[in-house]
């Protein structure tokens, strides 16, 4: 951690110990819900990279078919 980020932190610590227990609780319920957000972007981000890995994938063929369209194209641009 950087100096600046230590700082900050030791701040809020300073801040915490200084609330009073309705204030503590305020805290805690917003921890706890950014922390489930997070939890939930990363489920999310999660099950997106599964979809992206069982999808379909081309074959070398159906590749160096692509390829060759794609020089054909810009050979007939070129003309």
């Amino acid at each position: 951690m950087g100096v600046s980020l230590e700082k900050n932190i030791d701040q809020l610590k300073e801040i915490i110990n200084s609330l009073q227990p309705d204030e503590l609780v305020e805290v805690k319920v917003l921890l706890d819900q950014k922390t489930l957000e997070m939890d939930q972007r990363k489920r999310k981000s999660e099950i997106l990279r599964e979809l992206l890995l069982q999808g379909p994938t081309l074959s070398k063929e159906e590749l160096e078919k692509i390829s060759e369209a794609r020089d054909l194209i810009n050979k007939w641009r070129a003309e």
